[in-house]
């Protein structure tokens, strides 16, 4: 997947998420560059590619190296790794953050997925409406914990995906585990998750 100096400004003008401004120059050079040293093996996990088979989305997570959050790098969801840099956005936007936790070998995580982060309405949706963090449970048990206490708190049960939504200073207002793509498909749906807590 070699990308020459033209062709990758092209994609740099073009590289945009549902629902977002497209990404400055600088983190969309960034996010190709991440791509681009993945290599020829590399192989990414969506159903969104454009005409030359190249993905259509790229997000943060392009630079991770967790194999749970590269699962999530082509998601049309504007996914960020957990950091003071996703919450201090967060803040600075006055909206909440959407926390997903789950880990590589999940089946609802990947049924999740597939349901609702690959889809492009439900992606707008989260785009336009929270700051998405991303977490793999495997490598920050410490994030996991935490909220996997909160979220038995709130509902009684706990599981994986595990969906939390926040204030921009962490403290938690909403949660669950799995959520179909819309409501009564199953349960509440991922596309009525509170963007606030009034």
């Amino acid at each position: 997947m070699t990308i020459d100096g033209a062709d990758l400004f092209g994609q740099l003008v073009k590289m945009g998420l549902p629902g977002v401004e497209p990404f400055d120059e600088e983190l969309s050079r960034d996010l190709w560059i991440a791509l681009e040293a993945k290599g020829s093996a590399y192989v990414p996990r969506t159903h969104h590619f454009g005409d030359d088979r190249r993905p259509r989305y790229i997000n943060r997570l392009i630079r991770e190296t967790s194999p749970y959050l590269l699962q999530h790098a082509h998601n049309p969801v504007n996914w960020r790794p957990w950091s003071d840099e996703a919450f201090a956005e967060a803040s600075q936007l006055d909206r909440p953050v959407l926390l997903s936790i789950g880990y590589s070998t999940c089946h609802w995580c990947h049924v999740m997925e597939r349901e609702s982060f690959e889809d492009e309405g439900i992606a707008a949706y989260m785009n336009a409406n929270f700051v998405a963090v991303k977490v793999d449970r495997e490598e920050r048990p410490d994030v996991d914990s935490v909220y996997m206490t909160v979220v038995q708190m709130m509902t009684g049960g706990g599981g994986w995906p595990m969906t939390v939504v926040l204030l921009p200073d962490r403290r938690p207002y909403f949660g669950g585990t799995y959520f179909p793509p819309r409501d009564g498909d199953r349960a509440r749906g991922s596309a009525s998750c509170p963007s606030s807590n009034d």
